[in-house]
């Protein structure tokens, strides 16, 4: 019976010291996680907003839209700058697509305006396309005359216009709202940080379109 207790006594001593153990482990686990989080980290935060400045209530076919694009930044850790070299806009995003990015076009509901349209408050440069008034393609790539620098914190830093025309009713769910979709960056190296990362950014937005004005 002594013996047994002898041993029962050192069970629990080799108990508390895998609990002790356990506790130091997870304690060693916490303080390196949190070493790790604080450690310092890069980003690259681009802004991009998609506003129509002539689409009041419904839009008919034939109507001229004002599209406007505004560039901007956020917070940018470890770099102080991000430099633009296009920018991407999808005319018509079918709502029945699995994927936003690179958009599916479902019929010929808008047209781009053509580079004619073209007005910006980006500063020394001018935009062009080589797109055609035309529907087709889908995408829309904006290209300036030389590449933009936009500071680190510059929400609003300048702004694209240009005109769209709209061509009629879609063929999705959503038949009478024209979604569109302005981005940079997915696929292709349309901006940069000045600390080595990539920018990427995108927005979406629709034009109302008048149902009983097809005709």
């Amino acid at each position: 019976m002594i013996a047994k207790g002898l041993g029962s006594d050192s069970g629990r001593r080799h108990q508390r010291r895998g609990i002790l153990s356990t506790a130091l482990g997870w304690a060693l686990l916490a303080a390196t996680a949190g070493r790790a989080m604080a450690a310092p980290a890069d980003s690259c935060s681009m802004r991009l907003d998609l506003d129509y400045l002539s689409a009041q209530g419904e839009a008919a076919p034939g109507d001229l839209v004002r599209a406007r694009l505004t560039l901007g930044t956020a917070a940018i850790a470890g770099g102080t700058s991000v430099t633009v070299d296009a920018l991407r806009f999808f005319l018509q995003c079918n709502a029945n697509a699995s994927r936003l990015l690179p958009c599916v076009q479902g019929g010929a509901v808008v047209a781009y305006g053509g580079d004619e349209t073209i007005t910006t408050t980006c500063a020394g440069v001018t935009w062009t396309t080589g797109h055609g008034a035309a529907p087709r393609p889908n995408q829309v790539v904006f290209t300036p005359s030389a590449p933009i620098g936009i500071p680190a914190n510059s929400p609003e830093f300048c702004e694209l216009e240009f005109d769209v025309t709209i061509l009629g009713l879609g063929r999705d769910s959503t038949p009478a709202i024209a979604e569109q979709v302005a981005a940079l960056g997915f696929g292709r190296n349309d901006a940069a940080c000045d600390n080595g990362l990539r920018a990427v950014a995108a927005v979406t937005a629709g034009i109302h379109l008048c149902p009983d004005c097809a005709d």
